[in-house]
Order: C-alpha cells, then sequence, then structure tokens
C-alpha cells in the first residue's frame, strides 16, 4: 500500500483528499440536516405554545365561547322556534307576527297555519298571511320577520292595490310562508 501512495502523483492525491472530504461532508451533512430541523421545529412548536398559552383564555372558557357562537348560529338559523315544543310552533309565530305588524303599522287581517310535508329531516309549518299597508312598511315587515324568526321562506306572494279610505292607495298581499324544523326520528 505505501508503494502505492509513493506512485501517486501529489495531484492524484489531492484529488483523493477532496473526493473523500466531499464524501464524508455530504454524509454528515446528510445526518445531521434532519436533526437540526426536527430540532428547529420543536422549538417553533414550543414558542408557539408558549404564546398561545400566555394570549389565550383558559380551555373551558375557549369552550364556552364556541357554545355561545353555535347557539348563536342556531338562533340565526331557526330563531326564537329553536327552544320551542313543535305544538307552541303555531301559537309562537302567529303571536311574532302580530307583534311586527304592530310594530310595522301594518294591517294584519289574517294567519291560516296549516301542516305542509314532510321533507327529508324537516317539517314543514306553513302560515297563508293576509295584510295590507304600503310597499315600505311591507319591506320592512318581511325584513322583520327575518330577523325574528330565522330562517322563514315565502312560497308565494301576490300584491294588488287597494283603495284606502283614510291614506289613499295601499297594497293588500297575501301570501304562503313556511318554517322549517329538525324533525325527530322519535
Amino acid at each position: 500500500m505505501t508503494q502505492l501512495l509513493f506512485k501517486i502523483s501529489t495531484r492524484q492525491m489531492w484529488g483523493i483528499i477532496g473526493v473523500s472530504t466531499a464524501i464524508v461532508l455530504v454524509i454528515t451533512l446528510a445526518l445531521l440536516v434532519p436533526l437540526g430541523t426536527d430540532t428547529l421545529d420543536a422549538r417553533q412548536n414550543y414558542a408557539q405554545l408558549n404564546e398561545l398559552l400566555k394570549s389565550e383564555t383558559h380551555p373551558a372558557e375557549q369552550l364556552k365561547k364556541i357554545e355561545q357562537r353555535v347557539a348563536d348560529l342556531d338562533k340565526k338559523l331557526n330563531g326564537e322556534l329553536a327552544n320551542l315544543p313543535t305544538k307552541q310552533i303555531e301559537s309562537f309565530v302567529i303571536g311574532e307576527l302580530q307583534s311586527i305588524s304592530w310594530e310595522q303599522d301594518i294591517n294584519l287581517i289574517g294567519i291560516v297555519p296549516s301542516q305542509g310535508q314532510d321533507i327529508s329531516i324537516f317539517s314543514e309549518h306553513l302560515f297563508q298571511i293576509k295584510l295590507t299597508g304600503n310597499f315600505f312598511e311591507i319591506a320592512n315587515w318581511l325584513a322583520s320577520v327575518r330577523n325574528h324568526l330565522g330562517f322563514i321562506v315565502v312560497k308565494q306572494f301576490a300584491m294588488q292595490p287597494i283603495r284606502h279610505a283614510s291614506n289613499g292607495w295601499n297594497l293588500q298581499v297575501d301570501l304562503v310562508m313556511s318554517s322549517y324544523r329538525y324533525r325527530s326520528k322519535a
């Protein structure tokens, strides 16, 4: 082996040393880089957890906020109907429609509730409504109904002008609104 080394020129020797060094360097980097990135990731995760602990509230408080958000979304979807037993829906809706009519200066002539059809997992409650008022009062009435009762669908809508004795012309509206409620399997 010594004789072989003496036969290699200096230039070839430096080439072998360079290639050997490069191989050792590549192997070292291949082994150390993943350890370094794992350590870096662990440090970043640790820092993020510390920040979360310092800035966030207790998990019980976070859960309470999430539950409140779910309740708000449920109310937005179902209005006040969300917590009512099925048998009280009709009387509640009639009372709300009457209150909204008084607030919006609408003459509510009549409401006829009926049971609609079951659609998938929902039961449908229909309300045939007749009312009079001017265009803006009716538009405000519809917006208030949506805000107070949640997800209500106007299934039919007919409007015609009528002569009103005290203030000229008004509109008479005949509409059918439906409310949908989750139907339990029981």
